[in-house]
């Protein structure tokens, strides 16, 4: 081929032979110098072979360019380098089921219940707590007498964080004609130091409590006894919770589990809950 070249292109001689010599000039008048581009596309150059590419039209091959390689060596390591963003955990955030149920409290004018024998009646910001057995504070002296004083009931007010204690005939002494344990305590009132005594927490606490200290998950609906409550789940992680269960109908709290290190350590049950003086 170098000879034909030689021979046609050098000579420049075009004679029409034969069909042979024909082919013989086509291919001559398409040779170019190694030198030349071989009508490379843009963004690409000839590198005396081939076409190559070349993003920076310098008529180097970029996979020579040394700039080139550089930019490319600089991006590779900043790119590995780079901290990869933590995976956003996905919560389901319902914050309404609080709100709903404090709404909902605002309509409960009255409501009673059960803790561990304790029985609590709340109105408002005034809390009657009957006990379950009466307790000695101290004793009542005079000239004339000295006996212990004894309680089985507590008002506290949270507008004045005020209490006093009083001795109340409990109902089975009546009915049943036994001696008066609060005879000599009839309408006496002891003031009483409120923090020592409102050591509790009411049902509608919770719900302020948890108004907007934690994300929570709102669960299917489950029945507690008798009620239909929702299941709130408060998360501070996996292993440590808190799970609230609200009646559906007057958005009281009706249960409250507290759970630490994967184990429950605290269980808050609000039994026989009366609402306006009518059981649920």
């Amino acid at each position: 081929m170098a000879d034909i070249y030689h021979w046609c292109c050098a000579t420049g001689r075009k004679e029409h032979i034969s069909v042979l010599f024909l082919f013989f000039i086509t291919a001559c008048s398409q040779l170019q110098t190694p030198d030349s581009n071989f009508n490379c596309s843009t963004l690409t150059t000839w590198n005396g072979s081939e076409c190559c590419q070349d993003f920076d039209s310098n008529k180097i091959c970029d996979n020579k360019d040394t700039t080139v390689l550089e930019k490319v060596s600089q991006m590779t390591a900043e790119k590995q380098n780079k901290p990869t963003p933590a995976t956003a955990v996905k919560i389901v955030r319902k914050p309404t089921i609080i709100t709903e149920s404090i709404a909902k409290i605002k309509f409960v004018k009255s409501y009673e219940y059960f803790v561990n024998n304790y029985h609590y009646f709340v109105a408002g910001n005034t809390i009657k707590l009957y006990l379950p057995v009466s307790i000695n504070i101290g004793k009542l002296e005079s000239e004339n007498f000295s006996y212990p004083a004894i309680i089985n009931k507590i008002t506290f007010d949270r507008n004045t964080r005020t209490a006093f204690g009083e001795c109340i005939t409990p109902l089975e002494f009546i009915k049943y004609a036994l001696a008066n344990p609060c005879d000599k305590l009839t309408e006496k009132k002891f003031e009483l130091n409120y923090a020592d005594y409102a050591t509790f927490k009411i049902p509608e606490d919770l719900l302020y409590e948890f108004e907007s200290e934690y994300p929570f998950e709102v669960q299917e609906k489950q029945h507690l006894g008798k009620r239909l409550a929702t299941l709130a789940v408060f998360r501070k992680n996996r292993q440590n919770q808190s799970l609230l269960w609200i009646d559906t109908l007057n958005g009281l709290p009706l249960k409250h589990q507290r759970i630490e290190n994967g184990e429950p350590v605290e269980t808050l049950e609000f039994l026989d809950l009366f609402v306006n003086n009518t059981q649920i």
